[in-house]
């Protein structure tokens, strides 16, 4: 099934998968979301499936780190900017999957604290970027936990995400 664990530590710079797909736009990356939504409703364990797929795949990292043509790939920039480019995708699965694994908002401070250590103690431009990542991950997570849970459908969640992540709405 689409679900599978893989485990692996938590890690900073996340190992690329000797297969890496291609970038999906974020008209797509909010696609993806939406539809892993869909299939886990009414599964027993769906959530936690759900957040394990997630975190696996942020750790697992199946994503070029260059955009195509090396623009935003229809991201709000300020989500790629300063070198970020394809690891939004990590940081928005990744702390968006803390909404449903146990543990998770533990997770979530640890791997946003890091963040802001990057940021303030090493000067690192990129993890201004990172920090907005990770602010758009948890958006992105509770998002999808209401939509889980009932409190909005498929669409509301897609235009929600869309306006979330995206620069311009749908293609």
């Amino acid at each position: 099934g689409l679900f599978g664990r893989t485990g692996g530590p938590m890690v900073s710079e996340a190992p690329q998968t000797e297969k890496l797909e291609r970038n999906p736009d974020c008209n797509e990356f909010v696609d993806q979301l939406v539809g892993l939504v869909d299939q886990s409703k009414g599964q027993r364990g769906g959530g936690g499936k759900l957040g394990d797929f997630m975190r696996d795949r942020a750790i697992n990292n199946p994503y070029r780190k260059q955009m195509p043509n090396g623009s935003s790939n229809g991201f709000n920039p300020r989500l790629t900017q300063y070198g970020q480019d394809g690891d939004v995708y990590r940081h928005i699965l990744f702390v968006a999957a803390t909404y449903f694994i146990p543990l998770g908002g533990a997770e979530r401070e640890l791997f946003y604290r890091y963040d802001e250590f990057q940021k303030n103690a090493l000067n690192r431009r990129e993890s201004i970027t990172e920090l907005a990542d990770d602010k758009a991950g948890m958006k992105v997570g509770g998002l999808m936990r209401n939509a889980l849970n009932g409190k909005m459908n498929s669409g509301a969640l897609r235009d929600a995400l869309d306006s979330a992540l995206c620069t311009g709405g749908r293609l």
